[in-house]
């Protein structure tokens, strides 16, 4: 599949860019896949980040909470069904 993502490339540096990524199926029969509907920044640690202040490691991919939406399930996950809504803690800014 493909989605987006809010990328730290450098410092003063954000840009959205492609995010390819596998379905849950065969090789992930524990995971959820998320569609983000509400991503929220931290204006601390984002700020940090574009500002240069937390090391020269780029590209970064930060995340915090978001509102999302299960789109698929993995065989052996139990308590969510397509379709539920749920709160995500120290997500990724992604569209999945």
């Amino acid at each position: 599949m493909r989605g987006k993502q809010i990328l730290f490339t450098g410092v003063g540096k954000v840009e959205t860019l492609p995010l390819d990524f596998e379905e849950p199926g065969e090789l992930f029969r524990d995971d959820v896949l998320l569609q983000t509907e509400y991503t929220l920044v931290s204006p601390g640690t984002e700020m940090d980040c574009l500002f240069g202040r937390t090391g020269g490691n780029y590209p970064k991919c930060l995340g915090y909470s978001a509102a999302a939406r299960v789109l698929k399930c993995g065989e052996e996950v139990s308590g969510f069904q397509a379709g539920d809504r749920v709160l995500v803690y120290h997500s990724r800014h992604a569209s999945f």
